[in-house]
């Protein structure tokens, strides 16, 4: 469990890359005539405005990954909570201590003491206000089972790889050929951790990882040919 995100969040860097963004993302009255026609039909002005511009713009582009950069320490220390809360329920003092917690109490509760933002909490409510556990299906109905850690540690795993073999050249065959073969195709044949260790042919750093929680450098090296107009 502790790698098996890691394939799907590796992937989610090429969606934090201002060049590769650059190249797939389009307004959707560019994709085909019966979009272009969808978008003329929805215009209330005389005459028409002209058509979009199909591509993002740069600056937007720019604008939402530094949103996203800047918002990843709140997003992970919300992995963090989930993860204690996770372990709080699945190793309790004693089995009386959990049949009469408070779901809602040490929920919030946690919550209040890793999470910086204000809650109810701060408004006297106390810490039995709602019941935002219920939202999180991986334990109500899941199969982690004291495994939500998981997800970090399973991007902590998805970083590395990107930054020792993807970040510089991310459309590079060879290194894709190389993660299929050396990875994927192994699946469940061995455990994951040694096939990891074979790929990597070193120990999981997680410096990549600790690394993208400081302010990030835009625009990034590898976007410039991109971002140029370049291909």
């Amino acid at each position: 469990m502790d790698f098996g995100e890691a394939p799907s969040q590796l992937l989610e860097n090429w969606l934090r890359e201002p060049a590769l963004v650059k190249r797939f993302a389009r307004h959707y009255s560019s994709l085909s005539e019966e979009y272009h026609l969808h978008w003329q039909q929805k215009q209330t002005t005389s005459p028409a405005p002209p058509p979009p511009d199909p591509e993002l713009p740069e600056n937007v582009i720019i604008s939402l990954l530094k949103y996203f950069a800047q918002s990843r320490g709140i997003l992970y220390l919300d992995d963090v909570h989930r993860s204690s809360w996770d372990f709080s329920i699945h190793d309790p003092p004693s089995r009386e201590s959990l049949q009469v917690m408070d779901l809602s109490e040490s929920y919030c509760h946690l919550k209040r003491e890793i999470y910086p933002l204000e809650t109810p909490w701060h408004q006297g409510e106390g810490d039995r206000w709602g019941h935002a556990y219920t939202k999180f299906r991986n334990m109500i109905c899941g199969d982690y089972h004291a495994g939500y850690y998981g997800y970090l540690l399973s991007e902590m795993y998805a970083t590395d790889i990107w930054e020792t073999f993807f970040k510089a050249d991310p459309d590079c065959k060879d290194a894709w050929r190389r993660y299929r073969r050396m990875l994927l195709e192994k699946g469940g044949s061995r455990p994951e951790m040694e096939t990891l260790r074979g790929y990597l042919g070193r120990e999981p750093d997680p410096g990549p990882f600790y690394k993208g929680l400081g302010p990030p450098t835009w625009p990034r090296q590898s976007s410039s040919r991109y971002l140029s107009g370049g291909s």
